[in-house]
């Protein structure tokens, strides 16, 4: 479970702040946000995750999922719109980096699951 949680927030980190670099996040005081940020909210998810995918005890995967990750974007937006100055527009910005590494940390595992088969 530690080594999920440690590569899906290694993963997370490097495609969302790529992906706010490319939206404009080029000061060190917002990538360090959005480092911060997925801090927070990144191993909670993963977590959760972990615990319905090894025991079962939450939801089926697919509605904890979504749930999570909504949980997760509006986390998010709410932090950016408290800490990013000017017109930045949080939801839109949490939306786009989680679809992001959502995305990516599809490829890893499919990834992973190709070596490890």
């Amino acid at each position: 479970m530690i080594f999920s949680l440690l590569v899906s927030f290694a993963v997370t980190v490097m495609v969302e702040l790529s992906a706010a670099f490319l939206l404009g996040l080029r000061d060190r005081r917002s990538l360090a946000l959005v480092f911060l940020v997925n801090a927070v909210t990144n191993p909670v998810v993963v977590y959760l995750l972990n615990l319905q995918h090894y025991y079962g005890i939450l939801l089926p995967k697919i509605p904890l999922t979504i749930l999570l990750e909504c949980g997760a974007v509006a986390v998010e937006a709410l932090l950016y719109r408290i800490a990013l100055k000017g017109d930045r527009h949080p939801l839109f910005l949490a939306l786009v980096l989680n679809a992001a590494s959502y995305l990516m940390g599809i490829v890893v595992n499919i990834i992973i699951k190709q070596v490890l088969l």
